[in-house]
């Protein structure tokens, strides 16, 4: 997974940029992180499947369960970057949204 680095600071602002993200200066970025379920399923040969649930067409693999997982998570991220370059270009077509990103 990506390292997650503070893009901007200021003591007098209520909030700051974490990870590209608005959050206010009273959460330590150190508990910010996303929790999703996966599900990891042996195959007959040995290999592992991996998806996650609540990401749909979000799937990988890996020779190990290991492997598979760290494949996934990788999966995972690519599949939130993709998800936001998208929202990001339908806000320069409707003008009268707004796009907020939240730390969940």
């Amino acid at each position: 997974m990506k390292e997650l680095k503070i893009y901007q600071t200021n003591p007098h602002d209520k909030y700051r940029i974490y990870n590209k993200v608005l959050i206010p200066n009273e959460i330590d970025e150190k508990v910010l992180q996303m929790k999703l379920d996966i599900v990891l399923e042996e195959e007959e040969d040995g290999t592992f499947s991996v998806h996650c649930p609540a990401l749909k067409g979000c799937h990988s693999q890996g020779a190990t369960r290991d492997e598979a997982i760290r494949n996934i998570q990788e999966a995972i991220d690519l599949y939130l970057d993709v998800a936001h370059e998208k929202a990001r270009k339908l806000m320069h077509q409707q003008p009268n949204r707004t796009l907020i990103d939240i730390a969940v």
